[in-house]
């Protein structure tokens, strides 16, 4: 039968035993999230990472840096251990490091503080 249509099954097989009938996923289905959820920044859930962000200063230089561990992982990408058995494979999410707001933020610190000494 060339135009014959299947009927859907009753029950989907990986829910064998439950009450409700199986239904199929719309095309477009709707979404209830809510609006902390679609306004949060990525990867901000506790701010731990941002907060951990410190820096010293040198004779010639600033060295800005997080003393937690997880910091390099996501500052440089790479592949990482999960407890120790499952390999995976941390996309970047550079954080630290060469920006054009971060030298401008370092310039004016410089000059405000270059302005008091000289005062």
């Amino acid at each position: 039968d060339a135009g014959a249509t299947q009927i859907p099954p009753s029950n989907h097989p990986k829910r064998r035993g439950s009450q409700r009938p199986y239904r199929p996923r719309t095309d477009k289905p709707t979404t209830n999230y809510s609006r902390n959820a679609t306004q949060a920044k990525t990867l901000t859930k506790t701010g731990a990472l941002g907060d951990s962000i410190q820096y010293t200063t040198g004779k010639d230089s600033v060295r800005v840096y997080s003393a937690l561990p997880y910091a390099k992982i996501h500052n440089e990408g790479g592949k990482m251990r999960i407890f120790g058995k499952k390999t995976s494979r941390m996309p970047q999410r550079k954080f630290i490091g060469k920006s054009a707001s971060l030298e401008k933020e370092l310039q004016q610190k410089i000059e405000a503080n270059l302005t008091k000494i000289l005062q």
